[in-house]
């Protein structure tokens, strides 16, 4: 929020449009005046503790450079294709050991594959289930009137 209200206040431009993945959006958000600098910093924290406190197993992410066709049938049980990225990068999410083993075995076959630091949590995939309740929970009055975003914002979500 600071860095874009920087670069808006020196180089006075607004931006033609926005795109904005995951905690992106809320930026997207911010720029588009769909939510306040506050609001951002409170969604943020809350984002935060949610994947903190129900977290049941550590997580990991990793990206891949596979096809989202080519990675729905080789992910072990507990690692999930999570982010389409592009035609042949997609993030997955899972258990720690899991995705640091797929990673390894990708690696082996000479697949590009690179842990993501995702703070020892696993967004994104059915291990985040538990936070996402809490998430939505403790975000209950945060945002108490809703803007629609403008065409400017590409969301991704």
């Amino acid at each position: 929020v600071a860095l874009y209200d920087t670069l808006q206040s020196v180089f006075n431009t607004t931006p033609s449009g926005f795109i904005g993945h995951s905690a992106g959006e809320l930026l997207c958000g911010y720029a588009d005046g769909c939510l306040t600098a506050e609001q951002v910093l409170v969604i943020s924290d809350v984002r935060g503790r949610a994947m903190q406190e129900a977290r049941p197993v550590l997580g990991a992410m990793a990206a891949v450079g596979l096809s989202w066709q080519e990675i729905q049938n080789i992910c072990p049980p507990d690692v999930y294709p999570a982010c389409n990225n592009a035609s042949k990068n997609v993030t997955v999410s899972g258990s720690l050991d899991s995705v640091l083993n797929f990673v390894n075995d990708l690696q082996a076959q000479g697949v590009y594959a690179k842990v993501v630091d995702s703070c020892d949590c696993s967004p994104h995939s059915p291990l985040a289930s538990d936070a996402a309740v809490l998430f939505r929970k403790n975000l209950q009055g945060v945002v108490s009137i809703e803007k629609p975003r403008s065409s400017k914002w590409i969301c991704t979500s």
